[in-house]
């Protein structure tokens, strides 16, 4: 009797140990109306488009609608594991063919393929600035930065209509900082020097690699086509 009731005590206790391990690692995350979210303790998520505050930008998570801060994938589809066991419907993920942003085509191709190509110069271009932007941006309260969602045309033109978190495929979408006060033109003059130090920096990159000058060029087209954006800038990759 002695010997199943100690049992029954070591195994209460593992579960309360474990509820406890269970609340630090999942914060309990409360969404206010036209806000970023904020975790119950009312301190802000890493990012402001990050739905699940797992410190993913939906952009780059493989489950943003789900809490998973390892990025756990075991099969590698790109999927995160608790997507596929939460019943969550996952996106479909490009083939051969399919019209991509910027940042799919870097990640997925240009890196295992041919990085120092023109294509992929311009691609790391955009990829970098919008990721390196939104923080920039958003922290110029003066014109009320919020977060702007452009998905691809259906056809894959270049022609981007704005869309929102919960219908932007991470490979469809194109993310960026608006303003709400005054214009996108104004925000970005605002941070012009980012720019012109990003510019002079790939400069310097052709000096000492001018065999790379075409794909030097190209990033920074990427570079410039990405701080100005419009909605109808930027161009679309096709997955090979």
């Amino acid at each position: 009797m002695k010997r199943t009731k100690l049992f029954g005590l070591i195994a209460l206790t593992m579960i309360v140990i474990l509820s406890c391990d269970r609340q630090t690692i999942e914060p309990d995350i409360q969404t206010f109306k036209g806000s970023k979210n904020l975790r119950a303790d009312g301190t802000p998520c890493p990012y402001i488009d990050d739905a699940d505050c797992d410190g993913f930008s939906d952009a780059s998570d493989n489950c943003p609608n789900n809490y998973n801060p390892g990025q756990e994938d075991v099969n590698g589809n790109g999927i995160g594991d608790v997507c596929e066991s939460s019943g969550t419907p996952p996106p479909p993920k490009p083939v051969s063919g399919d019209a991509v942003t910027a940042e799919y085509y870097y990640d997925n191709y240009c890196l295992a393929n041919d990085p120092m190509s023109t294509g992929c110069g311009l691609a790391k271009g955009i990829k970098e600035v919008l990721l390196e932007t939104k923080d920039l941006f958003k922290n110029t309260i003066i014109y009320n930065p919020v977060i702007a969602y452009y998905k691809i045309d259906e056809y894959g033109g270049t022609d981007l209509t704005e869309s929102t978190a919960a219908t932007c495929p991470n490979s469809k979408c194109y993310i960026t900082v608006k303003s709400t006060s005054g214009s996108s033109f104004q925000i970005r003059q605002a941070n012009v020097s980012y720019l012109n130090e990003k510019l002079a920096y790939i400069d310097g990159l052709i000096s000492q690699y001018p065999n790379y000058t075409e794909h030097y060029n190209a990033y920074k087209s990427g570079c410039t086509q990405a701080f100005w954006f419009s909605n109808d800038s930027l161009p679309i990759f096709i997955l090979p």
